[in-house]
């Protein structure tokens, strides 16, 4: 997945190989059982987005440095992040393989998870960071962490206010973007005012990208997608285009197939239809390209460099992709 993503991007491409090198280096261990499943999650890939805004947020900077460890860092970071979503969604599939927690043991996941959390700040106490960027990745990981919870404890409610889901969906995904598009550029010592407004497009792009996600879920599939859908709905999460959707009158049968919890055969179908036909789908795909457009005009901000050009367009196809 992450070769089809970056093929444009040869250079980058290369870098993000790297990057999957030094986890797996970064990270092995006298276990060879431990050391299997850590090769058998590196190999899955995936887009790899963050530790790619941390590299292109280092273009707008001055200093060379070694970037490789932080990089590999954000990417440790949010892998620890879905091994754990995969233990409490029980999900079976992640970038087209078989998830941690479903291979090995839902407990083996929860260590590995903690392992990786673990060594990302291990990696990031040992390699010079800047304590800007230290206190912004732990800052990062508790908003990460609060924005799951707040999730977990919005469960079945039909009543939720989109504005509150949007809260929720800017710790648990925005945030991470806005860190390490900004670190980059920390540690490259741009000048502040590029570092903020980087952190403020990552934040942006962070925000499309899960609405994205969240409507991805009900037109796309299990194939394109790499992962099941439509079990967010099932699990009792109700993401923006069925908060949207539940939105104005003659919301009576939307509501009764949630209360019934969709068990009846017939009812999974009807209730995606319901969300498209009364506007979930649409709603949630306007607001997505509404961060876009911000996060595209703050990059016409930016000093010109090579990495403008390839920021600008992962903006823009983070809004058009299919998976």
């Amino acid at each position: 997945m992450m070769g089809s993503y970056w093929a444009k991007y040869p250079d980058m491409e290369k870098k993000l190989a790297l990057v999957q090198e030094e986890m797996v280096r970064q990270n092995r261990t006298s276990e060879p059982f431990f050391n299997e499943s850590l090769e058998y999650v590196a190999a899955a890939g995936g887009k790899m987005l963050r530790p790619a805004l941390l590299l292109l947020g280092s273009g707008f900077g001055t200093a060379v440095s070694d970037l490789l460890p932080l990089a590999t860092a954000v990417e440790m970071l949010h892998l620890a992040t879905l091994i754990h979503d995969d233990v409490i969604d029980e999900a079976t599939l992640r970038r087209g393989k078989e998830t941690i927690q479903s291979r090995y043991s839902k407990r083996y996941a929860v260590y590995m998870g903690d392992y990786l959390f673990s060594r990302t700040f291990t990696l990031l106490a040992r390699n010079d960071t800047s304590p800007e960027v230290l206190q912004a990745f732990a800052r990062g990981i508790s908003m990460v962490c609060m924005g799951e919870i707040r999730q977990n404890h919005m469960r079945y409610n039909m009543d939720v206010q989109v504005l509150t889901y949007l809260k929720i969906v800017s710790g648990k995904t925005a945030t991470l973007f806005a860190v390490s598009l900004a670190a980059g550029a920390q540690e490259a010592q741009a000048p502040q005012e590029t570092v903020k407004t980087l952190g403020k497009i990552g934040y942006q792009m962070g925000m499309a990208f899960q609405l994205v996600d969240d409507l991805l879920d009900y037109v796309s599939d299990a194939e394109t997608l790499g992962k099941e859908v439509r079990k967010d709905i099932l699990q009792g999460y109700y993401t923006l285009p069925v908060l949207q959707a539940l939105q104005g009158p003659g919301q009576g049968r939307l509501r009764a197939l949630l209360e019934g919890g969709l068990e009846e055969e017939g009812d999974l179908e009807e209730f995606c239809s319901l969300v498209r036909n009364r506007g979930g789908i649409q709603a949630t795909r306007e607001l997505a390209a509404r961060y876009t457009n911000k996060a595209l005009a703050l990059v016409e901000t930016l000093p010109e460099a090579e990495e403008k050009g390839i920021l600008r367009d992962l903006v823009r196809n983070l809004l058009d992709r299919t998976y």
